[in-house]
């Protein structure tokens, strides 16, 4: 496949996966822990933030409302 045609599928991925307001905040949200546990060389830090990452992205918000670290 041609450079500029993988490009474009790529660009086109990113601005179906940003598209979503609310999905979309959810992913920047979740790539800056994500981030944020590689960057720090505390083994425990780097499962807690992890481990949040997947709350982000996997998380309901349902229960959220219900049952969070707020409460």
């Amino acid at each position: 496949m041609e450079a500029k045609v993988k490009l474009n599928l790529l660009f086109t991925r990113f601005e179906n996966a940003f598209s979503d307001a609310k999905g979309a905040d959810k992913i920047r949200l979740a790539a800056s822990w994500l981030f944020d546990s590689y960057a720090n060389t505390d083994d425990l830090l780097n499962f807690v933030q992890a481990t949040i990452v997947l709350e982000i992205l996997l998380g309901e918000n349902e229960q959220d409302n219900v049952i969070g670290l707020s409460e």
